[in-house]
């Protein structure tokens, strides 16, 4: 009997120092992300890719040696957990692709692109969007039927009000008239070359030069308007459709309030 209460006794210590040992501490992926990383998050920072039905993770510090991720995913209508365990280098290697993706971010907030977004309600709004967050977008425009009614030029819709977002192509006009331009001065240097001594070229000559430079840069100037624009519709049905903005907007997801105040919900 005291040899069964001893082993018992050992059990119960060795199962506890192996308990201690696992310290797990919650940590933050990255900074404004949180301690949770959802849906939205993992398909904006291109996370979990090979985990179908991914919902969200919890990520831990074990032991000061290994970063441990907890993910819930859903299989057949049904939510399942699973851990995976990894090199604490592992964290060092995701949070430098989120710092590469966030430089990328914020360049898109210098350069605004111009857009149409049209509401359930029937209204459009030709503006620049700003940035866009997980449930609102945020743009600017001088249209009256904004304007008029708030002393403000910064208005924010929540995605559940939107049906489209229309990005206006760019139209490429003067490097079409530059490329026209091109062409017509080198058509006019062949035909004067063709037409002189090859020793020089006679005035009559130049005058032809620079009358193809002038009507393939006009040529090109036409070409130019008269291309299509190139605009991409993109459908908001869910919040995770927003994320088809990636390539052109920045995402806003560590919120300022002195920033968030310059916007006017439009309701």
């Amino acid at each position: 009997m005291k040899k069964v209460t001893y082993l018992l006794a050992l059990i119960i210590i060795f199962a506890s120092s192996l308990a201690a040992q696992e310290r797990d501490s919650l940590i933050q992926l990255y900074p404004g992300l949180g301690d949770t990383v959802d849906h939205f998050d993992a398909n904006y920072y291109e996370l979990f890719k090979n985990i179908d039905g991914f919902e969200q993770a919890v990520f831990y510090i074990r032991n000061n040696q290994r970063l441990v991720s907890k993910v819930t995913y859903s299989e057949n209508g049904l939510s399942n957990d699973t851990t995976f365990v990894q090199p604490l280098s592992a964290l060092d290697d995701v949070r430098n692709n989120i710092a590469e993706i966030e430089k990328e971010n914020e360049k898109k907030y210098k350069s605004p692109r111009e857009f149409i977004i049209e509401t359930k309600n029937g209204t459009e709004y030709l503006c620049e969007i700003k940035m866009f967050s997980r449930d609102e977008i945020y743009f600017s425009t001088e249209e009256t039927v904004l304007t008029s009614s708030l002393d403000n030029s910064k208005f924010k819709l929540n995605h559940s009000d939107i049906v489209r977002i229309n990005l206006l192509g760019e139209k490429n006009t003067l490097s079409c008239m530059g490329y026209g331009a091109l062409v017509g001065l080198g058509v006019g240097l062949v035909a004067a070359l063709a037409f002189s001594s090859g020793r020089y070229i006679e005035l009559q000559y130049a005058l032809g030069i620079s009358l193809f430079t002038v009507v393939g840069g006009l040529g090109g100037l036409i070409f130019g308007l008269a291309s299509p624009s190139g605009d991409e519709e993109f459908i908001i049905d869910y919040q995770n459709d927003l994320i088809q903005l990636k390539p052109f907007v920045k995402y806003y997801f560590r919120h300022n309030e002195s920033l968030e105040e310059q916007y006017v919900e439009v309701k």
